[in-house]
């Protein structure tokens, strides 16, 4: 259905803005973090922040809004929507 079509356009849009597809990063140093993911990432946090969500209701796994959620802990570990995601 609908839902099935906006899950393929939303892992395509993935595609195209997340470098290597799977990069959980739970364990680099987190000095110079927010650095790097300003160079690794050409969206907002706000942004990967709204694509998890929809992940996470379109998807029957949660693994790839898991993966984009930690990431967005390890580049800003404040903020509280994201906690309460996982």
């Amino acid at each position: 259905g609908k839902a099935d079509d906006a899950l393929v356009i939303l892992k395509e849009s993935i595609a195209m803005w997340r470098k290597g597809g799977s990069m959980h990063r739970r364990d680099v140093d987190d000095e110079n973090v927010a650095e790097e993911f300003q160079q690794e990432f050409d969206v907002t946090f706000e942004f990967r922040f709204e694509t998890a969500k929809l992940l996470l209701e379109l998807d029957t796994t949660t693994d790839l809004a898991i993966q984009i959620l930690d990431e967005l802990l390890v580049e800003r570990d404040t903020v509280v929507d994201v906690w309460y995601m996982l």
